[in-house]
């Protein structure tokens, strides 16, 4: 009962926090333009042809609440033919249904519950490995980290994928401990909806792969029996993770290329491959290749064009990042660390240090302990930090979980410093108290190493404007009777759907405003205006939209 009362505390102020703050926000980019729609387009059709940029589980999830308001699907209209995933969006949101906001409501609130339950999967394996005080501190730090409470309402798949993938590493640990049967197909199954998830769980077939290697060489007998055995047992984890994944997609078995976005490209794709193979006619070879993408049906063809798609992206990159002031095509090595040190409350980032520093006081759970909780986490930022395709923190969320777990454990650390617990105390009040100031505005966090969220953390990365603020422009503009405005903000749902009345700059003034007008420049934006750092903004919006108001007459105002 002592456990249960602080435990249930923190996750009804978690899920409060993550409810309250999420209703004040648009929808972002990713939700407007693809997540959402597609979601119900793949419940409602069980056609996953929208966006397959994904494994569909995740959106399946989000489009299910859906079902109970009975929405029109745009697939008269030619984006459903061509596969123009924002089009199509936009049409389902804003043009062929008429209430936008409880939708996206609605999308959002499985993913807040699965955050929630998620940071209940946090408290459990903290107190299992630590103790209860361990769990209740890792809990604590999930709770209220800006990172977290900003993704944990959002119709995405990054909360979503850092469930499933701790939840799999969870069950592998149990596994571990007691490798029954019945433990093995729990692994698989969890290991497949990890799979379901997002691409980033892939990540789960060399971690298991590591750990059982380790768990067999701390053996000191009959190493060569236990070898057999894991391997078999490894084999059996990632079979049912198989057909739980093909299971998601609906048993789909059909052709690799039917209703699959870009055929030309790929099929030009699949043409160099096959020219490229020794001892092989490559116009034959590519002819029968081509023939058999379009012709003959296979299980999870639609997982596998999303496979090759992300591959791409992975290794050659085909987005822009704004990083250090300079717009990257292919990534930055360093992008995730600097985020992370960025975008960290200060008092997180010393408690981290602390449980470093303090390794070799705390609760010993063992070399394999450790490295089930450290292995995660380097596996993860790795992979975000080599690949080309790089999009914000968000990417690397999963890491977040096994994060806390680990940092957890410094509650155990002998001390009898009096003074070490006060700093402790004080570190996790100011903590709380950086996360519940920043509230609701956690996307634009950025912690006292950059000015903090009003600060100048804008221009390292763009990564706190995602489109979420359009709501709050609004009451800005209704509070301060201001009827229309010069927009030039980043997103992709509807300005006019919340009522603002708008027209977007032309280009002559982007290098010179109009004296009069009033300018809503978001923070992505602000870098392709050329007069944004030679006026003060009369204001800044949810830290993320400042507004210009450039009288007649006036002269350049210096920040």
């Amino acid at each position: 009962m002592k456990t249960i009362l602080p435990v249930t505390v923190l996750l009804t102020m978690f899920f409060l926090l993550v409810v309250t703050s999420t209703i004040t926000k648009s929808p972002i980019c990713d939700e407007a333009g693809h997540h959402i729609a597609a979601g119900y387009s793949y419940v409602k059709t069980g056609d996953f042809r929208m966006n397959p940029s994904a494994p569909p589980l995740l959106r399946i999830i989000m489009g299910a609440p859906l079902l109970f308001l009975n929405l029109k699907i745009p697939m008269d209209n030619s984006s459903w033919v061509t596969i123009n995933s924002t089009e199509f969006s936009r049409l389902f949101l804003f043009v062929y249904n008429k209430n936008a906001d409880l939708i996206v409501f609605l999308s959002r609130l499985p993913m807040v519950l699965i955050s929630t339950f998620l940071g209940i999967l946090v408290f459990i394996w903290a107190k299992d490995l630590y103790g209860k005080k361990a769990g209740l501190f890792a809990l604590l730090l999930y709770a209220f980290s800006p990172a977290i409470l900003a993704n944990a309402g959002l119709a995405m798949l990054d909360m979503g994928c850092a469930l499933f993938i701790f939840m799999a590493a969870f069950q592998f640990w149990r596994y571990i401990k007691d490798k029954s049967v019945y433990n093995v197909l729990l692994c698989g199954i969890a290991f497949g909806l990890a799979q379901s998830a997002k691409f980033t769980s892939l990540v789960l077939y060399p971690l298991f792969l590591l750990l059982a290697a380790i768990d067999i060489l701390q053996q000191k007998n009959n190493r060569l029996a236990l070898t057999r055995r894991a391997i078999w047992h490894i084999l059996l984890i990632f079979l049912t993770g198989i057909f739980v994944l093909w299971a998601t997609y609906g048993f789909e078995f059909k052709p690799l290329l039917r209703n699959a976005p870009d055929i030309e490209e790929k099929v030009g794709y699949i043409k160099k491959i096959a020219n490229s193979i020794p001892f092989l006619d490559g116009n034959r070879a590519a002819n029968t290749a081509v023939y058999f993408a379009k012709n003959v049906p296979i299980p999870l063809s639609a997982y596998m064009v999303s496979f090759s798609g992300i591959a791409k992206s992975f290794t050659v990159g085909d987005q822009s990042l704004f990083f250090m002031g300079h717009a990257l095509s292919s990534g930055s090595k360093i992008y995730y660390a600097v985020l992370y040190f960025i975008r960290t409350p200060l008092a997180s980032l010393l408690l981290l240090f602390s449980a470093i520093f303090l390794f070799k006081r705390r609760s010993k759970i063992g070399t394999l302990g450790n490295l089930f909780l450290i292995l995660p986490i380097i596996l993860i930022f790795l992979a975000a930090s080599f690949s080309k395709l790089q999009g914000g923190l968000r990417y690397i969320l999963p890491m977040y979980p096994f994060l806390f777990v680990w940092m957890g454990g410094l509650v155990t650390a002998e001390t009898k410093k009096i003074a070490s617990r006060v700093v402790f105390y004080l570190l996790c009040f100011w903590y709380i108290l950086a996360s519940i100031a920043v509230y609701p505005h956690y996307l634009a966090y950025f912690n006292e190493l950059v000015g903090g969220p009003g600060g100048f953390g804008y221009k390292i990365t763009s990564d706190g404007d995602w489109g979420q603020d359009f709501k709050e422009l609004k009451r800005y503009m209704d509070k301060h009777d201001i009827s229309s405005i010069r927009l030039l903000c980043f997103g992709t749902a509807d300005p006019a759907y919340y009522g603002i009345q708008y027209e977007n700059p032309g280009e002559e003034e982007l290098e010179k405003p109009i004296a009069g007008k009033y300018y809503a420049i978001s923070s992505r934006s602000l870098s392709g205006v050329k007069w944004a750092d030679k006026y003060k903004p009369i204001d800044k919006v949810a830290y993320n939209i400042s507004i210009y108001h450039v009288k007649d007459g006036e002269d350049e105002l210096k920040k």
